[in-house]
């Protein structure tokens, strides 16, 4: 074999291979050369229609790689121009095979194509999911494009495989397939890990295998792959518990156990108690899910010592929510000084530190 051709098909197939199971390199993403970037037009837009934007990037991916032999084979002709590909009543044996081969398996991917997309997709393999859910898949569909839009969701990007889970939905993106699962009918299991070196991010991250069951009216079960330092903000969006074996450990990121610190120095710090005839609470304004859990109120001194003033506002923000704006505010790249800073109400801008966050009583 031609040292050309033999360095050309190890190339297209190192490539195809990249393509198809989503593991391209960061340069390659950053430089737009994957299907989603390169046929963003045709998929529209996955923030004003998530389901139709995946029923297009699916089928699209199928076509394209269904594609990829027939387009390795007219690359031949440019490597090896003795193949004769544009001229087939003379190219050898194998060439002819490998063709005709090629060219079954991308009318196949285009039939496929055809067949998804025709009568508004409704032979597509996501719609008929969504109409097990409802009569129509089209409401069904408008259900879940809504709680999309919404911000308080869950994302997980894993290569090109994204896991999103809204108020009702577990949705899981392949590359060629979408599985989907109501919350109500999902248990999850956590049933292995693994660690992996990521070259982008210079550190090695834990990777957990967890395993997704429903028994609603779509019965299912698929597995998908979430970075452990996800795993805390995929929990406080499930309305169930994850069940995780006994023999895993699961590694907390620097934001959970500043989290949990955190949660130990308020607790230490004392309770305060509401005045009498204080309107009722409302609900968080970061995350809207829980009551306000502390006050701001100035405890390290006395009122003019240091920066630390007392904050005037009604309490608005439940732990969790005032943690997180606590961390946001401090140097990424010093997490050794974040207990003994400072940070601003989100409101007020009045400065506290760790011993002026009190817990309600």
């Amino acid at each position: 074999m031609d040292i050309t051709v033999l360095l050309f098909t190890i190339f297209y197939v190192f490539y195809s291979i990249l393509e198809i199971t989503g593991a391209q390199p960061q340069e390659i993403r950053s430089a737009g050369l994957t299907l989603p970037a390169l046929f963003s037009k045709y998929y529209g837009h996955e923030e004003v229609d998530f389901v139709r934007y995946h029923m297009r990037r699916t089928t699209a991916s199928i076509i394209i790689h269904c594609a990829f032999p027939f387009l390795y084979t007219l690359g031949l002709q440019l490597v090896y121009p003795q193949s004769n590909v544009f001229v087939p009543w003379e190219a050898p044996p194998t060439i002819k095979r490998l063709l005709i081969l090629s060219l079954v398996i991308m009318l196949l991917g285009v039939t496929v194509g055809v067949v998804f997309s025709r009568n508004d997709w409704k032979r597509h393999p996501l719609a008929k999911i969504l109409t097990k859910y409802g009569h129509d898949w089209r409401a069904v569909a408008s259900l879940i494009n809504a709680e999309f839009r919404d911000i308080d969701k869950f994302i997980s990007v894993t290569g090109t495989k994204k896991l999103v889970i809204t108020d009702t939905w577990i949705i899981y993106c392949g590359v060629h397939t979408i599985k989907i699962a109501r919350q109500s009918d999902a248990s999850l299991n956590i049933d292995s890990s693994d660690e992996h070196r990521l070259e982008a991010e210079g550190t090695q991250t834990q990777f957990l295998s967890v395993k997704i069951s429903s028994s609603g009216p779509h019965n299912t079960s698929f597995k998908v792959r979430l970075k452990a330092h996800d795993y805390s903000s995929l929990r406080e969006k499930l309305t169930s518990p994850i069940r995780v074996a006994r023999w895993i450990v699961i590694h907390q990121s620097l934001s959970d156990r500043f989290l949990q610190a955190f949660d130990e120095q308020v607790t230490a710090n004392g309770l305060y108690r509401l005045p009498v005839g204080s309107p009722p609470l409302e609900p968080c304004l970061g995350c809207s899910q829980k009551m306000p859990e502390v006050k701001l109120q100035k405890t390290c001194g006395s009122e003019q010592e240091g920066e630390c003033r007392t904050c005037e506002c009604r309490p608005m923000w439940c732990l969790s929510c005032m943690g997180k704006w606590f961390a946001s505010r401090q140097d990424q790249t010093r997490p050794n000084t974040w207990m003994a800073s400072t940070a601003t109400c989100p409101l007020c801008r009045q400065r506290f530190c760790m011993l002026d966050i009190l817990r309600i009583e």
